[in-house]
């Protein structure tokens, strides 16, 4: 647990050194959730 937690730290820490690479991330991952969302939607309408 406290080895997970310290790798979490420094994934943190070294994104917040590349700011727009998590952005980046946080950007990609939403626009998955938004596709699955929407195939979501089709299959149910």
């Amino acid at each position: 647990m406290v080895l997970q937690y310290r790798r979490q730290q420094g994934k943190l820490k070294a994104n917040l050194r590349r700011p727009n690479a998590m952005a980046i991330t946080i950007t990609r991952v939403t626009e998955a959730n938004a596709e699955d969302l929407l195939s979501q939607i089709a299959r149910t309408s």
